[in-house]
């Protein structure tokens, strides 16, 4: 195995700060090479779902809010938090049903990805659900209210072009899910 592929050493760890879905340690670390780092900070966050939800027509859901870190209003995908013990497409499931009321009758898993590669910052999950129909009202209880709009891959890539995204996570599944459709030929509009 090649120092690249090496996992760092954890010597140890202190709790610097605890929130409801945050928590902050500094990390003494071991690198391949020997060198002992004794301020390596994490930031955990848990897991989260973020979902494309396609129509039959080929659009896909996006809601725009705003969003107090971006201090902007924009657009993002449906997601959230993942409970303990929650598999990652029930979380899935469960958020699209909270915030759009929507069932999907197929499930696709997009990847798996960290936040931030250095410090952490939780994990996303991807995923591409088909044949949504509204199963319930959204109940959601978000801080902040949204407008559905449905978009179509044209519109996806205009969003990214126009940095209509919030998030960084929000644009990578934008691009993933453009991807995973390239080769599936698009409905008319």
């Amino acid at each position: 195995m090649s120092a690249v592929d090496t996992p760092w050493q954890v010597l140890g760890q202190e709790i610097l700060l605890v929130r409801p879905r945050l928590r902050v340690v500094r990390e003494t670390v071991q690198l391949p090479d020997g060198r002992v780092i004794t301020d390596y900070d994490q930031i955990q966050m848990g897991r989260a779902a973020v979902i494309a939800a396609e129509q039959a027509d080929g659009r896909v859901l996006v809601l725009r809010a705003y969003k107090h870190g971006a201090r902007r209003a924009g657009l993002g995908f449906p997601g959230g938090g993942i409970e303990p013990g929650e598999s990652d497409q029930a979380g899935a499931a469960r958020e699209l049903r909270e915030e759009t009321g929507l069932a999907a009758a197929t499930w696709r898993a997009l990847g798996s990805y960290a936040v931030h590669a250095n410090q952490g910052c939780g994990t996303v999950v991807y995923f591409r659900a088909t044949g949504c129909l509204p199963v319930a009202t959204p109940t959601a209880d978000d801080l902040e209210t949204h407008e559905v709009l449905y978009l179509t891959r044209e519109e996806i890539r205009a969003a990214i072009v126009d940095q209509a995204f919030l998030s960084m996570g929000h644009v990578c599944l934008a691009g993933i899910w453009l991807a995973a459709r390239a080769s599936t030929p698009a409905p008319p509009c």
